[in-house]
């Protein structure tokens, strides 16, 4: 079955228009003849002004399909431009994904090293805790002694410098988790202060005030003892400024002023203080 060809809208008002122009120009000889003042001259100026006006309504209409064609081919490379734009985008974060799945395997393995590690440990523990008082009894003068343990330190450092490592890199979210790792399985380590402190400084660096805030104090909460103290409270008073709570980050920075004296963090306090002014 045919179908009619599609035309578009520009060239079908042109062609109506030219029609019009014709069909007044014909009325106009009809009434010239029926007035019976028609002359040859007459006609050949009629003449000479249909073709002036086909030739400017030719003209227009050329001019319109060029604006239409301009157009539909202004609308493809934008749609081409969004396409590309789009792609790679896409790509990007397909990119940002699979270096953050990388970053999260690499602490997974070594989160599964300090658990051989720890279950090494206490395998041993175990062994010596069995053996210990029988072996003394009955292997008295043969040499025999219990296995040492094997420290913990170093896989606690190991997970401690993961974690600073995808902290260093930006990775945030990983950095966290690893900080969050370490802390579960170390919560009594040396470095476990500063991880804490760290864990606080993740959240900070994402805007999120409210996590950073709780973080932060929790570093005094558990760890009262810690040279991280003062600077944990006293970015816990910067961040109540932020909040708008200007008492709350006066309470805070005034204990550090007077609970630790010493410290790098009191002069800071104690200058922001100053920019505060009294209460």
């Amino acid at each position: 079955m045919l179908r009619a060809p599609v035309r578009s809208p520009a060239r079908l008002a042109a062609r109506r228009a030219r029609r019009a122009g014709r069909v007044c120009l014909l009325v106009t000889a009809a009434v010239i003849a029926l007035n019976g003042c028609a002359t040859k001259r007459d006609l050949r100026d009629l003449r000479a002004e249909i073709r002036s006006a086909q030739q400017r309504q030719d003209s227009a209409q050329a001019r319109l399909e060029r604006l239409v064609r301009a157009g539909q081919d202004s609308l493809s490379q934008q749609i081409s431009d969004d396409l590309l734009r789009t792609r790679a985008d896409l790509a990007r974060q397909l990119l940002a994904m699979e270096e953050e799945l990388l970053q999260i395997q690499e602490l997974t393995g070594q989160s599964q090293r300090v658990l051989a590690g720890l279950r090494d440990q206490l395998e041993s523990r175990a062994r010596t805790m069995v053996v210990g008082p029988e072996v003394a009894d009955t292997t008295a003068g043969i040499g025999v002694t219990p296995a040492p343990m094997a420290p913990a330190s170093a896989d606690a450092d190991a997970a401690y410098n993961a974690a600073i490592t995808q902290f260093q890199r930006g990775s945030l979210t990983t950095a966290r988790r690893g900080f969050e790792e370490f802390l579960r399985m170390f919560p009594n380590h040396n470095l476990a202060p500063r991880a804490q402190f760290m864990l606080a400084e993740t959240y900070e660096r994402e805007a999120r005030v409210e996590e950073a805030l709780r973080e932060f104090l929790r570093v005094a909460e558990l760890y009262p003892t810690s040279d991280q103290v003062p600077g944990s409270l006293f970015r816990a008073g910067l961040l109540e400024l932020q909040r708008g709570n200007r008492a709350e980050a006066r309470r805070y920075l005034q204990r550090v002023v007077n609970n630790y004296p010493d410290s790098d963090a009191a002069g800071l306090a104690q200058q922001k203080l100053a920019e505060i002014g009294p209460p």
